[in-house]
């Protein structure tokens, strides 16, 4: 009897615990990482009224042991480390562990560990458990500093500092990048050109078939060649020959009779005849060495009315006259005048010049400076080309050519420019020239290679940030140059361009050619500081689209980043899911202050609960597995968030009313054996 009201008892026992287990789960409902648990039971001792026995004969079989139990006791009180739902607080120092793990803290005396992640910062400016005090563990070398990173923890100490308000010193500026295209279509850099308004035309002239004589291999005749040895000429008896002819301007020159000998008996005689008919209104000339006769007005500004007609009183024999009879002679003159041609021979030549006449030259150089100096005939020269060396000569930034018949004045370099000029006669001369009718006209405007421009900061060695901007300029087929610029109230440019930016014909980078002052790097001497700072320009890798291109379309080219950054102070706080925390800095940076340290264990289910949300070792735990988030299979890191309780409240509900109807049949086992006792006692009476 005895044995069930002791049964009775151990069962209230252990559900009276099963209660405790389930209202403790229920109370940490809302309690930061809690994990549930759960009790479970086992049988205690059993009294064996009768052992088991074997086999008696093959006619008797064994018997099974017979036990009355003592009673149920609590076999374990397991951990529940399921996730819990995460909760999104917006708190930067709120952290959850998704997956496995625990976050590792120090009470001054152990470690401890936690799901709990409501971390803030203490007065001494480390990062501690919020409720307790307890300081945050850091795991690996994160914030301890380097040659390129300063040091925010000190090696050997585990806890984490958050040194808000620190300030980390500026790094200066070494390379700035470029990205982006200069159009295809963009236009080079253009010379400004003054072209004439007509072109210069040398005046009429006439000129005969060559004149040939009976010698051997018929040679061309001289002037001393006598009439009778022209190839084709033979009378026999007297003969004349008559000259006709109209001057350029058109008018009929007196008609000359001449008898051949003796009145002319050579081709020189003949020539001076005809020079005698024309008088002063042409030129007539013989050239030995080509046997031709020429006939050059001396009208100047005269139209082309220029002719001669030699005939004789023998129409038979007129072979040898035909050099320069009708419609022999080659009418020439009025073409464009060359470097050679005379200032007299000019068709706006109006009256020819003498030696010491002279021709003004004014203007205005590419510059926009005056220009004034004089032609002296017969002194500087007396052809077209001797006054266009003069021209070129007076203006030292532009040359003079003659193209065409047209002068042509250029500026040497591209650009704008402000040229002008202006020819006139002087104001004694016995000679002179229309110069209105070749007026210079602005042919080509000079003008810049079309430009791109883009603009961004560096910072100097002090950490200061200055402004510096940069002009791209197309300088012929696949050619560019830059140049950079910054306000004078920062410094000097010492080395300011990079020349010669060359690009292939698929619109890849090819290189840089300038070198010195004109090479991929810029100089600059801030104010303030002695030393030049130089600042390499990465247009991108040669042979490459990586970096500036050259395609058609519009111009995009700019200087995207560069790699200093100022003085700035921590004003901010981020945590990645490796747990690494970085500073967020007033300059823009972004710098690693520490790792969390994050446990992971071989049996988590068997470590000591210490309260406050706090795990510790026990013996059945292991050590402790200690590294950064998402490795070996920690979880990681959310920020801004923290772990709810994993309390399932219906489970927990249905595990109570469990509890209550187990402490109920216990309660009754023990009022019945206490009834069974009383009827006993009952018997006695």
């Amino acid at each position: 009897m005895s044995r069930a009201l002791l049964a009775g008892v151990s069962g209230l026992r252990v559900h009276q615990q099963m209660l405790d287990v389930v209202g403790n789960n229920l109370a940490n409902v809302n309690t930061t990482g809690f994990k549930a648990q759960r009790i479970r039971f086992n049988e205690l001792l059993y009294q064996t009224l009768k052992r088991a026995t074997g086999v008696v004969s093959q006619a008797v079989g064994g018997t099974n042991p017979i036990q009355i139990g003592l009673g149920v006791g609590v076999a374990a009180i397991d951990t529940n480390l399921e996730q819990g739902s995460l909760e999104a607080t917006g708190r930067s120092l709120d952290l959850a562990i998704q997956g496995d793990g625990f976050f590792v803290v120090h009470d001054g005396v152990q470690q401890l560990y936690t799901r709990a992640g409501a971390f803030s910062i203490d007065k001494d400016n480390y990062l501690v458990d919020s409720a307790t005090g307890y300081r945050v563990q850091r795991f690996g070398t994160a914030g301890e500093g380097d040659a390129q990173l300063p040091q925010f923890q000190t090696p050997g100490d585990n806890n984490i500092r958050i040194p808000f308000g620190t300030t980390v010193p500026g790094r200066a500026t070494t390379q700035i990048d470029f990205r982006g295209n200069l159009s295809a279509a963009a236009s080079g850099p253009v010379n400004e050109v003054l072209t004439s308004a007509t072109p210069f035309r040398d005046t009429q002239f006439l000129t005969s078939q060559p004149f040939l004589t009976t010698a051997p291999g018929n040679p061309p005749a001289t002037t001393s060649t006598l009439l009778a040895d022209l190839q084709g000429f033979s009378y026999g008896g007297p003969a004349t020959i008559t000259i006709n002819g109209t001057r350029a301007d058109g008018t009929a020159i007196p008609t000359q009779t001449l008898l051949v000998n003796p009145m002319i008996t050579t081709v020189g005689d003949l020539v001076t005849a005809i020079q005698t008919a024309f008088g002063s209104s042409a030129e007539v000339t013989f050239d030995n060495t080509t046997g031709q006769l020429t006939v050059r007005t001396e009208q100047n500004g005269a139209s082309n009315g220029l002719s001669l007609d030699i005939t004789d009183n023998a129409g038979n024999n007129a072979a040898w006259i035909s050099h320069v009879g009708a419609g022999a002679a080659i009418l020439g003159g009025g073409n464009p005048a060359t470097m050679t041609t005379p200032l007299n021979h000019l068709a706006s030549n109006t009256a020819n010049y003498v030696p010491g006449d002279t021709i003004k030259i004014q203007g205005t150089d590419a510059n926009g400076a005056v220009i004034s100096a004089l032609f002296v005939y017969g002194t500087d020269g007396t052809t077209l080309g001797d006054l266009v060396n003069k021209i070129s000569t007076a203006y030292p930034g532009a040359t003079a050519t003659i193209v065409g018949g047209n002068l042509v004045l250029t500026a040497d370099n591209p650009g704008p420019a402000s040229l002008s000029l202006n020819l006139s006669d002087g104001p004694t001369n016995v000679g002179s020239t229309n110069f209105a009718t070749h007026g210079m006209n602005l042919t080509t405007d000079g003008k810049d290679g079309d430009t791109v421009r883009s603009a961004i900061q560096f910072y100097d060695l002090q950490g200061r940030a200055h402004t510096v901007t940069f002009t791209f300029q197309k300088k012929g087929a696949n050619l560019w140059d830059m140049v950079a610029t910054i306000d004078p109230s920062s410094g000097t440019l010492l080395d300011d361009r990079v020349t010669g930016i060359r690009f292939n014909n698929d619109g890849s980078f090819q290189q840089v050619t300038g070198s010195g002052n004109g090479d991929s790097k810029l100089v600059v001497l801030i104010n303030g500081i002695s030393v030049p700072q130089e600042i390499r320009i990465n247009l991108g890798e040669s042979n490459s689209f990586t970096g500036v291109t050259q395609f058609g379309g519009s111009s995009s080219a700019s200087a995207i980043q560069q790699d200093g950054y100022g003085a700035g102070f921590l004003s901010g706080l981020s945590v990645s899911q490796n747990g690494t925390i970085e500073g967020v800095f007033t300059n823009g940076r972004t710098l690693p202050i520490a790792q969390l340290a994050i446990a992971n264990f071989t049996n988590p289910g068997g470590l000591n609960r210490e309260g406050k949300n706090y795990y510790s070792l026990s013996n059945n735990s292991d050590l402790p597995m200690i590294g950064p988030a998402g490795s070996g299979g920690r979880g990681i890191i959310t920020q801004g968030t923290l772990e709810n309780s994993n309390v399932d409240v219906a489970f927990e509900f249905t595990r109570l009313i469990l509890a209550q109807r187990g402490f109920q049949v216990n309660a009754r086992t023990i009022s019945v054996s206490d009834q069974m006792l009383q009827e006993l006692a009952n018997i006695i009476r």
